[in-house]
């Protein structure tokens, strides 16, 4: 049993996608009604959603464990707070196999705090790339790689590396 038509919340117009999965009736909300969609895309979008259900696929359950998933995923804010945690605690080791100074520390909290932080920490770890770090660098205002500016950015790199390296000892 599968249908298609617009529901009305309060002064909203939703497009759904009405259904039955398991024996029981679902409802699918596709999208409000507006750009991006339009009625032709939401009855596109509804053809698609129903040979998804046809193949045996649950549209709802995807939607669900997506939303889940996104809740789970570690951002890089997350992640470097963990890091310092973990560096104050002396678990991160320098190349010599000590634990870091206090100086180095507050070198690390100043760079996340003002380079990091506010520039990319709300993105998930999985999702930084090459050509986001790229976005970071041209986003602080370095111009000339000779600056003093861009002499702390590779080390602020450095510390980036080293986060996306230990994210998965620290996932709990």
């Amino acid at each position: 049993m599968t249908g298609f038509g617009v529901r009305f919340q309060g002064r909203r117009k939703s497009f759904v996608l009405k259904y039955s999965f398991d024996g029981k009736a679902r409802w699918f909300t596709i999208g409000k009604f507006g750009a991006p969609w339009t009625v032709e895309n939401a009855r596109a979008e509804a053809r698609r959603l129903t040979g998804r259900i046809a193949e045996g696929v649950d549209p709802m359950a995807e939607k669900h464990s997506a939303k889940i998933e996104r809740k789970q995923a570690f951002t890089i804010g997350e992640l470097c707070d963990r890091y310092m945690e973990a560096a104050e605690a002396g678990l991160i080791l320098t190349r010599l196999n000590r634990p870091k100074k206090a100086s180095t520390l507050e070198i690390d909290t100043g760079r996340i705090k003002r380079h990091i932080k506010p520039l990319i920490g709300g993105l998930p770890v999985k999702d930084v790339d090459q050509p986001t770090v790229r976005r970071m660098i041209s986003d602080s205002g370095i111009k000339d790689a000779a600056s003093p500016r861009a002499m702390c950015i590779v080390p602020m790199l450095r510390l980036l590396q080293r986060l996306k390296r230990c994210r998965t000892a620290w996932r709990t």
